[in-house]
């Protein structure tokens, strides 16, 4: 079988949960296909891909920040969109990309436009729930131009599906593997640590909820609040100004309340096993929609207990009860209470240590996701269809 080229385009230059689930899906494309990433910038998940011997582009895609956008920053986007395609087009016929792989909702319409003006077949991989109506209508257009979606989670599908249910058919839900334990790691298997070590893993921006974990804190009585320790690793995404600002705020809030000697902050840790193999609760409050983050697999394939809002794609996972404790999103007060019964009942704690690690079914191996993504990729770029198109594109290039 001759190697044929993949392109992957990213979003994001540093690793996050969609960036843990592509080592994955370059793991599934295995030897007969030689992967090409194309990121829009420098950064640690960029180099880590280069460092594995992975061939990595730059193509201009830019900084898109969180939350409601101006006239004149989607004015910006349509722009570069435009300018990625061109791009992207040069890309695929210079390196005779057979496929491309889509692993983000902002890479999706450049990424779509080139495909369908070269006649490669594109897959994209929906990692979160679509929420804003603007972002809903336009990832929905694109999304309908794909050949196949895969969406992390029945809430992101159904995210898409609201606005277009004609692609029905061609989404499938697969969810994000639980990433392999680190080689002489075990889970956990011991009782909470005093004080009580709390934990939140993933980026600094206002839709994690970090506030309302810290107001939750600030609500227990002394004796319960000063036993807990909280950790938080991870940081603004780059060139953020809006992370930037909610960090220093979050910072100010934490000293108002006196907590600030019990938060350790971490900052972005290329290697978090570290913080996982001390840490006894994973803290998940996030008030926007989750699609379904890999935090939660880490740590329950790790014996850690999970309290988390049951927003989007949580509430697949985490099962109140039985895995974990689930609080509405955004309520401080039941945060708070979770966090007493965690403290103080030895009992619930080691049976949702035991819950959780008995959550990671087959729905979540990698060796299933694997075998499902290369079948797809085997689907859409096939071995003939390969030849043939090379063929097409050096008839044109005469």
């Amino acid at each position: 079988m001759m190697n044929r080229s993949v392109l992957i385009l990213e979003q994001q230059s540093w690793k996050g949960g969609a960036q843990q689930v592509l080592l994955n899906v370059l793991g599934a494309l295995g030897k007969d296909f030689r992967p090409v990433v194309a990121f829009p910038g420098d950064g640690p998940f960029r180099d880590r891909l280069q460092d594995d011997g992975i061939e990595t582009l730059t193509y201009p895609l830019g900084t898109y920040r969180p939350g409601k956008k101006s006239w004149g920053e989607m004015l910006a986007f349509a722009w570069r969109t435009v300018v990625c395609t061109l791009k992207l087009i040069q890309i695929i016929l210079s390196r005779k990309i057979c496929m491309v792989y889509i692993n983000g909702p902002r890479c999706l319409p450049s990424g779509v436009m080139a495909a369908r003006l070269t006649g490669r077949p594109t897959l994209f991989h929906l990692h979160n729930v679509l929420t804003r109506p603007a972002e809903t209508l336009l990832v929905s257009w694109f999304a309908q131009r794909a050949c196949k979606i895969i969406a992390c989670s029945n809430a992101a599908a159904e995210s898409l599906l609201k606005s277009r249910p004609g692609i029905k058919s061609r989404i499938s839900i697969l969810y994000n593997p639980a990433p392999e334990l680190p080689l002489g790691k075990s889970v956990s298997t011991s009782r909470p640590h005093t004080p009580i070590e709390l934990g939140v893993v993933g980026r600094i921006t206002e839709g994690k909820g970090h506030h309302v974990l810290i107001d939750a804190i600030s609500k227990l009585a002394p004796r319960i609040g000063k036993s807990i320790q909280l950790t938080i690793v991870g940081a603004p995404a780059r060139q953020s100004s809006e992370d930037e600002s909610y960090l220093v705020r979050l910072k100010a809030h934490a000293k108002s309340l006196e907590l600030d000697k019990q938060i350790v902050w971490a900052g972005y840790q290329h290697d978090v096993e570290p913080f996982y193999q001390s840490m006894d609760v994973l803290a998940v409050p996030s008030v926007g929609t989750e699609g379904l983050p890999v935090v939660v697999l880490e740590a329950m394939q790790r014996g850690i207990p999970v309290i988390a809002t049951n927003t989007g794609g949580i509430s697949e996972i985490v099962q109140n009860e039985m895995n974990g404790l689930t609080v509405p999103s955004g309520d401080s007060e039941e945060l708070a209470k979770a966090l007493v019964r965690l403290q103080s009942n030895p009992a619930l704690f080691e049976r949702l240590s035991s819950g959780a690690r008995a959550t990671l079914n087959p729905r979540f191996s990698p060796e299933l996701f694997s075998l499902a993504i290369r079948r797809v990729v085997l689907e859409l770029c096939p071995p003939a269809r390969t030849t043939q198109v090379l063929h097409r594109d050096a008839e044109v290039g005469k």
